[in-house]
C-alpha cells in the first residue's frame, strides 16, 4: 500500500499542473510553478488553485475515469459488447482476477488522487498569504473530490482503507474501513464542501465544483444509502436552485454550454474522444444487440443517442451521445458530463416513490420522458409498478455513462436476476472486484474479497 500514499513524482506532478496552467477555460493563474514544495506550492492563491486544479487533471487525464467506468462497467453489466481479447473478457465474462491490471489502475489512480486532496487540505491553512475566500473554495473542492473518489472506491470493491492523512507512519498498513463508515466519511466530505463552496462557478464555466455540485453528489450518496429524506430534500435543492432548469434539449446535454450540466470535466480540445465513434469498421465497443429494442415506440434518446454500423451483413449499435471526434470550437464544442440535472429528477421520484409520494414521483418522471416525446405514465401506479418505470428511465436516459447501468443493478439487487440469465459465467461475488493483489502483497493488514 505504500506506493499509493506517496506523493505523485515531482516530473509527473509538474506534467499534471503545467498542463492545467495551458487551459485557461479552468484557471488564469500566471506563469507554471517550476516546483512543488510545500513552502512553494501554497505561496498565493493562484498556487492554491493550481494544486486543487491538478486532481481534476488527475481524475480526468491519468486516470481517466469516466472513460474506465463507462466503458469497464458497461461490459461488466449488460450494456455493453466487445472483442474478445485479453483486456475485454474478464470484464464482459465478469471473470476479472486479482492481477488484472486494469483494475490496479483504477485502485491506484482513484487513491493518488485521494493522497493529493488529503495534502491540499492538510497544507491550506498553514499558509498565510491565501485569501480566506481561496482557502474555503480549494478546502471545498478538495473535498468534494475526495468524496467522488470514496464513492467509486467502495462501491466497486466493498470495504476499504479510508485514507485521510499524508503520514505514511499511519496509512501504510491500514485495514479495510467498512462500506457503510466509508459511505458516512462521504457525506460527511460533502456536506463540509457544501458549507464551503459557492453558488457561483470559480470561472466562466462549469468544469470546477460549487457548492450545486456538491449537492448533487450529496443527493447520490443518500440515494445509495437508502436515506430516501435526505436524497429527496437534497435533489429538490438542486433542482429548485434556479440556476438549471429546465432540462436540456436532447441534442444540447453533453455540449459545454449544457443548461443543465452542473459539473463537467472540461476538454481542451472541444471533444471526449468517444470511446464508441467508428472512424473505420466496427465500433470498439456496441451495445447489446437487444438494448435499442428496450426502448418505448417514439422515444426520442433511442433516435438522437443511438446509432448504428452494418459490418459484413452484421449490424452494431453503439452509443452516440458523444459524437465530436475531432477538434471542435464554440457553442458545438463537447464537455464530459460528470453530473446533470436529469439525474437529481430520477433521484428525486426513487426517493419520493420510497416513501410513498406517487404522484410527486410521477410528475418526475414524467419530465424526463416529456423530453424524450413520450406520453405520461399516471399517478395511480403502485408504488412496485412505479419504481419498474423509473428503473427503466434511468436505464434508457443514464445508459453508457459513468456505470451508471452497473450501479443501479447492484444497489437494487438485481445483478443476479439480470446477469444470472445473460452471462454464464457469473456469480454473485463479482459484485464487488478483488483487491488488486499487489496491494494486499504490499499491505498484510488487507483481507480478499470473497470468492477470490
Amino acid at each position: 500500500m505504500n506506493n499509493i500514499f506517496r506523493i505523485i513524482p515531482a516530473l509527473l506532478f509538474t506534467t499534471v499542473l503545467n498542463s492545467f496552467l495551458s487551459c485557461s477555460k479552468i484557471i488564469d493563474v500566471g506563469p507554471p510553478i517550476d516546483q512543488l514544495t510545500p513552502e512553494k506550492v501554497f505561496v498565493n492563491d493562484a498556487s492554491a488553485v493550481s494544486v486543487v486544479s491538478s486532481i481534476y487533471i488527475q481524475l480526468s487525464v491519468f486516470t481517466a475515469l469516466e472513460s474506465w467506468l463507462t466503458n469497464n462497467m458497461g461490459m461488466y453489466s449488460d450494456e455493453l459488447m466487445a472483442p474478445n481479447n485479453s483486456s475485454y473478457t474478464p470484464f464482459l465474462t465478469n471473470t476479472i482476477l486479482p492481477d488484472n491490471t486494469r483494475i490496479q489502475a483504477l485502485w491506484t489512480g482513484l487513491y493518488k488522487a485521494v493522497y493529493n486532496a488529503n495534502d491540499l487540505l492538510e497544507k491550506i491553512n498553514q499558509s498565510e498569504n491565501i485569501s480566506d475566500a481561496t482557502k474555503k473554495q480549494v478546502s471545498g473542492e478538495a473535498m468534494f473530490l475526495r468524496a467522488f473518489c470514496y464513492f467509486y472506491l467502495t462501491h466497486l470493491w466493498g470495504d476499504l482503507p479510508l485514507v485521510t492523512t499524508t503520514d505514511v507512519t499511519k496509512t501504510a498498513y491500514l485495514p479495510r474501513t467498512s462500506k457503510d463508515s466509508v459511505m458516512a466519511h462521504i457525506i460527511a466530505d460533502l456536506k463540509g464542501a457544501e458549507n464551503l463552496l459557492s453558488e457561483s462557478y470559480p470561472g466562466s464555466e462549469r468544469v470546477r465544483v460549487n457548492k450545486w455540485a456538491a449537492t448533487a453528489m450529496l443527493a447520490r450518496a443518500y440515494l445509495y444509502a437508502k436515506d430516501w429524506p435526505n436524497a429527496e430534500t437534497k435533489s429538490n435543492e438542486v433542482i429548485q436552485s434556479g440556476r438549471y432548469n429546465p432540462i436540456e434539449q436532447l441534442g444540447g446535454v453533453f455540449l459545454k454550454k449544457s443548461k443543465e450540466a452542473i459539473l463537467q470535466w472540461w476538454k481542451d480540445a472541444g471533444y471526449t474522444g468517444s470511446s464508441f465513434v467508428p472512424t473505420s469498421g466496427a465500433p470498439p465497443y456496441w451495445l447489446y444487440n437487444n438494448f435499442p429494442n428496450s426502448f418505448e415506440t417514439g422515444d426520442e434518446r433511442r433516435n438522437i443517442y443511438i446509432q448504428s454500423k452494418t459490418i459484413s451483413g452484421t449490424t452494431y449499435y453503439y452509443p452516440f451521445k458523444y459524437r465530436r471526434t475531432t477538434n471542435t470550437t464554440g457553442d458545438s464544442a463537447e464537455y464530459s458530463l460528470v453530473l446533470r440535472l436529469t439525474e437529481q429528477y430520477l433521484i428525486r421520484a426513487e426517493a419520493r416513490a420510497y416513501q410513498d409520494k406517487i404522484i410527486p414521483a410521477s410528475a418526475d418522471i414524467n419530465v424526463v420522458r416529456h423530453r424524450a416525446n413520450l406520453p405520461e405514465i399516471p399517478a395511480s401506479l403502485s408504488k412496485e409498478v412505479l419504481l419498474e418505470y423509473l428503473f427503466e428511465e434511468r436505464k434508457r436516459e443514464m445508459f453508457a455513462e459513468w456505470g451508471h447501468r452497473w450501479f443501479d443493478l447492484k444497489r437494487t439487487g438485481k445483478l443476479d436476476q439480470v446477469l444470472g440469465s445473460l452471462k454464464p459465467a457469473w456469480k454473485s461475488s463479482a459484485e464487488l472486484f478483488p483487491i488488486p493483489i499487489q496491494e494486499i502483497n504490499k499491505n498484510p493488514s488487507l483481507t480478499q474479497n470473497k470468492g477470490y
